[in-house]
């Protein structure tokens, strides 16, 4: 059983300071230092020019859960980054949810709180950035992304190298200590214009989600990766998750920025790639394990994907080992 923790809180500096009583911590500055029975690690909250950044690197030893109320939302949007599989979304619902995603960003107003489970090397980035910033960004474009603070939204985007170098210097600052609050600023800046950008590059953000629709949207997506030998049906997704196919086609490719077969696409080739980097190289075997009985086609959209046939991929990973 995660033990539960809930606080309210105005503003930055005082969820600082509530989390120092509710974790017993030491509060050094912009640094809360902690290390109990429950978690050992450090939570540094900085407020900067529009933006709000909160960094959480921690050991866990014994799950427990952040929940917030009281937060003002009014004007400010928030992105949530995270890495390695310890964290779950509470819901407004009070459910605890995995989201079945090792890593990844999240846009989204809808949960509560979040669940961090036990395990190593727990990296969680929030970032609330004021909604004008976007407006001065992008003018009247800015309407395009759909943002309104007063209904629930949720959008999801991998991690990819560039989000990753970025989350990563925000993790490791390599610069003095008086510099870091400009420093921060300066990369905070850079990870919303990432990922505005990535939500940008969609072709469109569809309807606004509502709350009730996470946990289906997202058993969906880990029903669909579950068996990639023989994925399931839209139809079969459907009635597992409990809406129209219609609606599933909707809500996925406004969470995801994919249809539902282009992310398991997606999905089977990296990780046919990912098999082969870990020493597959029996080319049938792995084009089965996918879902793919005919190895032309499988080779053919594997060189799509990656500009190299299967045997050419795993050969060159034999090579570079």
């Amino acid at each position: 059983m995660s033990n539960l923790y809930q606080y309210e809180i105005s503003d930055l500096k005082e969820q600082l300071e509530k989390w120092e009583q509710l974790l017993d911590g030491r509060l050094e500055g912009h640094t809360l230092y902690v290390n109990n029975g429950n978690c050992r690690g450090q939570v540094e909250g900085y407020m900067l020019e529009e933006v709000e950044l909160i960094v959480i690197q921690m050991d866990v030893f014994k799950s427990f859960i952040m929940e917030r109320s009281g937060m003002r939302t009014t004007g400010w949007l928030p992105i949530l980054v995270y890495q390695n599989s310890a964290v779950e979304v509470l819901t407004e619902e009070g459910e605890i949810f995995d989201l079945g995603l090792n890593e990844g960003i999240f846009f989204t107003n809808m949960p509560s709180g979040i669940h961090l489970k036990a395990g190593k090397d727990i990296l969680v980035v929030v970032i609330r950035f004021k909604k004008a910033l976007l407006e001065k960004w992008l003018g009247s474009a800015s309407l395009y992304l759909g943002f309104d603070v007063d209904k629930s939204f949720l959008y999801f985007e991998p991690l990819v190298p560039q989000f990753r170098d970025t989350l990563n210097q925000i993790r490791k600052p390599e610069v003095e200590k008086e510099l870091r609050e400009y420093f921060f600023n300066i990369k905070c800046h850079e990870m919303i214009m990432q990922s505005v950008d990535a939500l940008l590059k969609r072709d469109s953000l569809g309807q606004q989600s509502q709350a009730q629709d996470m946990i289906p949207i997202f058993n969906a997506r880990n029903l669909l990766t579950q068996d990639l030998s023989k994925p399931l049906t839209i139809q079969q997704l459907s009635e597992k998750c409990g809406m129209s196919s219609t609606r599933l086609r909707i809500l996925f490719k406004q969470v995801f920025g994919k249809t539902v077969h282009q992310y398991l696409d997606d999905y089977r080739f990296n990780e046919a790639k990912k098999r082969f980097e870990q020493g597959a190289n029996n080319v049938t075997e792995v084009a089965y394990s996918i879902g793919y009985a005919h190895l032309g086609h499988f080779t053919a959209k594997f060189k799509k994907y990656f500009g190299l046939t299967p045997k050419q991929y795993a050969k060159y990973v034999n090579k570079n080992k």
